[in-house]
């Protein structure tokens, strides 16, 4: 079995990450950060774990069982810690590839870009939305693109955590994955990867609030959604998992 984290970005994806997966799965067999291109290259029968930025769809390139997790957060605070931990990227250590972008629109006009706009919806909904979205801003297809997510989300995912819910969300994808469901704290304590001296969203100006809240109103309403689902699967200890999803094989490699 093949267990894919979808992570999005700031979400605390890392730490949730370190949380579960790392006292339970040995490092050689995590594949991180691969690109579509070299996926079925990189991926060796011993690995049990993928993770990295990219949409739900990876069961496609292989012919390996898999089940999905994610994490989700606050659509506003998850938009505002984006902006700010790019713009906290020192172009002389690091190149994140929107700096020039973001440094050069302030965090209302950057989430002007509908490419930048509702990126937990567009993970969710699968690769070929995050594609399609590019070419395709009508309503009808945010709302296909939204309804594809929340479909994905409570039929495609084992499981997912809540950012705001973080010890219980460890607890019940680490449950629902076979793993104890107590997953030791991080010992040093801290955050990973975590945004510095970033505003809150009361710290915005109403109307940059009022222009965060219209740009994600996928996210929000995705996010409402997953929080409802979550209490529903937490109250009522859900044991039967989604059915693993397979793709059609599509050649003889094992990968």
């Amino acid at each position: 079995m093949l267990t894919i984290f979808t992570h999005i970005p700031k979400t605390a994806g890392t730490s949730f990450f370190r949380r579960v997966f790392h006292p339970n799965v040995e490092p050689n067999e995590i594949l991180s950060q691969t690109s579509l291109l070299s996926f079925r290259r990189s991926l060796r029968p011993d690995h049990r774990v993928v993770t990295g930025h990219r949409a739900f769809g990876l069961h496609r390139l292989t012919r390996r069982p898999c089940r999905y997790v994610t994490m989700l957060r606050q659509p506003v605070d998850r938009a505002i810690s984006a902006y700010h931990f790019i713009l906290q990227c020192d172009p002389a250590l690091c190149e994140h590839t929107l700096y020039d972008i973001a440094r050069r629109n302030s965090i209302s006009d950057f989430y002007s870009m509908p490419r930048f706009q509702n990126e937990m919806t567009q993970m969710l909904a699968g690769m070929e939305y995050e594609l399609m979205r590019r070419y395709i801003g009508q309503p009808w297809f945010e709302k296909r693109m939204l309804d594809r997510a929340k479909y994905n989300l409570e039929h495609r995912y084992i499981a997912f955590g809540i950012k705001e819910e973080f010890a219980t969300s460890a607890a019940h994808v680490s449950r629902a994955l076979g793993f104890p469901a107590d997953p030791p704290a991080d010992e040093t304590g801290r955050r990973h990867k975590q945004t510095r001296a970033r505003p809150t969203i009361n710290g915005l100006s109403e109307q940059t609030r009022r222009t965060l809240i219209e740009s994600h109103q996928l996210d929000m309403e995705l996010y409402e959604f997953a929080c409802e689902l979550f209490q529903r699967r937490i109250q009522t200890q859900q044991t039967v998992a989604p059915s693993p999803t397979r793709s059609a094989p599509t050649s003889t490699s094992n990968a």
